[in-house]
Parts: C-alpha cells; sequence; structure tokens
C-alpha cells in the first residue's frame, strides 16, 4: 500500500499545525525531510527535529516528530507526524517537500479509511470520528462518542451473529441433511421474533439522534403580513429577511438556524399563503407541503390585532400533519389581550416582533415541546440516515422470515430473507460493504482525517 501525506490540522494562523504521514514508507519519508543528526527515534517518543528541503538543504521550521509503529497507531500502519508552527504557507510547503520524497496526498477521510481497513475501526466507529468532528454542541459531541465507543455495533452484532448461527445450521441440514439437523422452529422463531424486536427498538429510538444531528426543524406558517419575516428577524436577532408593508414581500422560503440551550433551531420563513398569489409567490407557495412533511413544529402566526380570517383556519388546517403546532399571536405590543380558543392549538404565545416581547418565551417553549420530552439513553444506539436504512431493511427482511414460518415454507426459502437481514447488518458495521459506499462515507471527511 501507498504511503499518504496530509495537513491534519485547519490551515490558517496557529501555534501548532500537523503534518502526518502514514504507511510502509513512512519513516524513511520522514527521515529523508529532517537533518541526519535526528536518528533516534524510536515508537511513541517525542523527539526535536529541524525539518529541511532535501534538494536544496534549506531549514524550513522546528518542530517535534512522533512515530507511531503499526499496528499500534491510528491507521494500523507505521505513522509520522510533524508538529510544526501553524502557519499554512510553511506547512504547505513541508507537505510539497514529503511528496517530493515519494508520499501521495491523502484523499478526504483516508487516513480513517485505512484504519476500518486494519481493522482498528468498524464501519460504525469510523463514521463517528466525521460526526465527532462536525458536532455542533454537547449533545453532538455526547452522540458521536457513544458511536465511537462502539454502542451502534455493539447492538448490531448481537443480532447478526444469532442470525448467522440459524442460517448455518439450514445451509448445513440443506447440504447434509444426514448428518445435521434441521432448525427447531419453534426456538429459531422465538429468537428471530426477539431480534426482530431490538431492531425495531433501534429504529424506535432514531428521533432523538436526528434532532441532535439536524436540529428542530420549525416552519413558520401564516398568510401575507401577519410578521412572519419580523419573527424571523426578531428570532435571530439580525435583520435576515425583507420586511415591507406590501404582501408577499417573502417569494421562496428562508432556511436559517440559530443556537439555543446548545441545541440547533432551524426556522424556515415560508411565502404568505393567499388566494391572489400568482407566478414566482405561487412557486414559493407550492414549496411549501415538502417544508410541513418534515417538521418537528409548525407556527401558526397570526396578527393579533384583527380577528382570525378564514385565509388563518385555512393554514392550520395546512399544518395538520405536523406533531407540533404552536400559536404565535404576533403585534402583541398593539394588543396584549388577544388570546383566542381555537382547535388544534393547546397554548398561545404571545410575542411582539418589534419590540422583542415573547421572543425568549417561544424559544423555550420550541425546547420544551421537543427536546425536553428526550431520553438520554436514546443516544445508546442513535443512527445516521445510511445506518438507520440497513436497520429497516434488515428487519423487514426478518418480517418476511416469520412470516414464512407461518406460512409453512421449506428452510432453503428462509433464507434467503434472512441471507438479506444479515447483509444488510453488515452493511451498518462493515462487515459487508462495497467500495461504492466506502467512497460515500469517507467523502465526508476532511483531508487529513
Amino acid at each position: 500500500m501507498t504511503t499518504i501525506a496530509a495537513i491534519a490540522t485547519p490551515l490558517g494562523i496557529g501555534g501548532i499545525g500537523v503534518i502526518r504521514i502514514s504507511g510502509p514508507e513512512a519513516i524513511a519519508i520522514a527521515r529523508q525531510v529532517i537533518e541526519r543528526g535526528n536518528t533516534q527515534i524510536h515508537p511513541r517518543m517525542a523527539v526535536m527535529v529541524t525539518v529541511r528541503d532535501p534538494e536544496s538543504q534549506a531549514v524550513l521550521d522546528q518542530g517535534i516528530l512522533l512515530y507511531f509503529q503499526g499496528p499500534n497507531s491510528y491507521t494500523g500502519e507505521d505513522v509520522v507526524e510533524l508538529q510544526l508552527h501553524g502557519n499554512s504557507q510553511l506547512l504547505l510547503r513541508v507537505l510539497h517537500v514529503v511528496i517530493a520524497q515519494g508520499a501521495q496526498l491523502a484523499r478526504p477521510g483516508e487516513f480513517t479509511r485505512r484504519a476500518f481497513i486494519n481493522g482498528k475501526l468498524d464501519l460504525t466507529e469510523a463514521e463517528s470520528v466525521a460526526d465527532l468532528i462536525h458536532a455542533e454542541g454537547t449533545a453532538a459531541q455526547s452522540l458521536a462518542l457513544h458511536q465511537l465507543k462502539g454502542k451502534l455495533s455493539g447492538e448490531i452484532m448481537a443480532v447478526r451473529v444469532p442470525l448467522i448461527q440459524i442460517l448455518e445450521q439450514i445451509e448445513a441440514s440443506i447440504d447434509f441433511p444426514d448428518e445435521v439437523e434441521g432448525i427447531d422452529r419453534a426456538d429459531a422463531r422465538a429468537t428471530i421474533h426477539s431480534l426482530s424486536t431490538r431492531l425495531a427498538e433501534i429504529v424506535r429510538l432514531q428521533n432523538f439522534g436526528r434532532l441532535i444531528r439536524e436540529g428542530v426543524k420549525c416552519v413558520i406558517m401564516g398568510r401575507p403580513n401577519v410578521g412572519k419575516s419580523s419573527l424571523l428577524n426578531a428570532l435571530l436577532g439580525e435583520d435576515r429577511a425583507i420586511v415591507s408593508d406590501i404582501a408577499g414581500t417573502t417569494r421562496d422560503f428562508i432556511d436559517v438556524s440559530l443556537r439555543y440551550r446548545d441545541w440547533v433551531l432551524n426556522f424556515v420563513d415560508t411565502a404568505g399563503i393567499r388566494a391572489q398569489a400568482e407566478g414566482i409567490e405561487q412557486q414559493g407557495i407550492d414549496k411549501i407541503d415538502a417544508l410541513i412533511a418534515v417538521a418537528d413544529v409548525a407556527l401558526w402566526v397570526v396578527d393579533s390585532t384583527t380577528p382570525i380570517t378564514s385565509e388563518d383556519e385555512a393554514l392550520l388546517d395546512k399544518i395538520a400533519v405536523v406533531a407540533i403546532k404552536l400559536g404565535v399571536a404576533n403585534k402583541s405590543d398593539l394588543n396584549p389581550s388577544f388570546g383566542p380558543t381555537t382547535p388544534g392549538i393547546s397554548e398561545w404565545i404571545s410575542v411582539s416582533a418589534k419590540t422583542g416581547q415573547g421572543i425568549d418565551a417561544l424559544k423555550a417553549h420550541i425546547y420544551d415541546a421537543v427536546i425536553a420530552t428526550q431520553s438520554e439513553g436514546n443516544l445508546e444506539f442513535a443512527c445516521n440516515s445510511r445506518q438507520l436504512a440497513c436497520v429497516i431493511q434488515a428487519n423487514q427482511a426478518l418480517a418476511q422470515v416469520l412470516a414464512g414460518m407461518d406460512a409453512g415454507f421449506e428452510d432453503d426459502v428462509l433464507s434467503i430473507d434472512l441471507k438479506t437481514a444479515i447483509l444488510k447488518l453488515g452493511e451498518v458495521t462493515g462487515d459487508v460493504v462495497t467500495e461504492e459506499v466506502l467512497d460515500g462515507i469517507f467523502s465526508r471527511f476532511c483531508v487529513g482525517k
């Protein structure tokens, strides 16, 4: 395998910048770019070195060399890290010299990919490395660390191994009927049903992980000129959306995020819906159904200075599919006593986008309605979208096995769906995975990791 190298720290100005080299020639290449006097290099021992360009003999920098001998390294190969001064131009120059000595520039995620290939990480743990790097907030960091510790992969293997044992007995009994007994149908069915229940529980717990990774999706709905864009600006504390007295100012949706109590709240300001909409404005309205379908919270914004209209009520019907609906009475500075009783809205929050009154209370209501109801224990087996799809497909295959057993299908027929379940669970941990899947996963990583 070739030796690869990359800058492992963000480019910019900092105290330290790291160049990572991994592969069979890591030590030989490192020796080429340091002064000849630095020969005492031992695993896991920091050595002060002077880095030179072997061609011009120009001194490039002084720093620390660390050597991790394979397989006791991150990648499972020989790894050398040069800890230098954090100047992007200096690091790029040293990297150029390292590559000139025979290393290849690492692709995004190639160090972690080699760690997976060499058995240092399974695929769920490898994916958690990228999640940890991109984690926003302590909840997301905690989720990634659960994955990095192998929580999900351990549960998947606890389901996959018994399924493999059942399949092995089925295939052995088919190939050697005189020597191996067939499976005990009652026992096998009970085991598969129990394992299917465990997979169903993994699926059930996914909402919390999604909220951590993607944030809470809040769609702001209301007829034109009730103050949706002003509300969005008040939530953000800045002028993000154009505000005007002219109806239909928002022609498309505006998607913005903010952090509240270490969580990400994603707000979508939609085009105001009115019967006279046409052209570009109508195109914006047409997109709203898709936004509503994936929303966690719908904010139904009305103008507290006027009675609720039939247009308001039509919007309430439109957001009926959203689990959490909050009534937001805007312009409360003009009518603080506004408080209608509306079916489908259990609670009203009076706000003034102009003065900021009630804005913090609105954020707190969203948090209490969505986040506070979740349990930290749900992090144990949180999946990303790829992993979740595999778990769902595996459980669907097990449902087919159970249905086949109830219908009296032969063992060789049952083994088809059983193999599918085992295959899909193997895709989660990486025991069975294609190069295309690996390319997609590791393309999410930064270069140097």
